[in-house]
């Protein structure tokens, strides 16, 4: 998510050298992720630790929420949000809109189970929802690695 590793959000001017030497400058406009972003392998194990990436809103409250096995939604303020959920994680993304939490993945959970995780941002001012991301499932199993 931070390939280019942005100073900041705005315009930016990128030049890049290689042998022949530098490139013409061009520039990038570094803008928060609408709607948000929630990264998170495809497959894990247990004991492992499992790393979820977040991107949105610049300095906004956002919740991550994790739901096994059930990607069941309810509409809430216009949004599909998990319904049956845990919030695992409460946090102010940062200047850039980024965040991320780890967590081992706990020996309880059965093998073939599914994780649905989706990123919850709320309005900074009014409390309110602003933006959800999709939802992304994480197999648990024993996969080779």
């Amino acid at each position: 998510m931070d390939s280019l590793n942005a100073p900041a959000l705005g315009v930016v001017t990128v030049s890049v050298w290689n042998a022949d030497g530098w490139s013409n400058a061009v520039t990038f406009e570094f803008v928060h992720n609408d709607p948000p972003v929630v990264d998170v392998r495809a497959f894990t194990n247990v004991n492992v630790p499992l790393t979820w990436d977040l991107a949105g809103e610049d300095l906004s409250p956002a919740q991550l929420l994790v739901a096994i096995n059930d990607n069941s939604t309810v509409l809430t303020g216009g949004f599909s949000i998990l319904s049956n959920a845990v919030v695992v994680s409460i946090s102010q993304l940062d200047e850039l809109g980024f965040g991320s939490y780890t967590r081992l993945v706990p020996p309880s959970i059965p093998n073939g189970s599914h994780f649905y995780s989706q990123l919850v941002v709320f309005d900074a001012v009014t409390g309110n929802v602003s933006a959800v991301s999709s939802i992304k499932n994480t197999q648990v199993g024993p996969f080779g690695g």
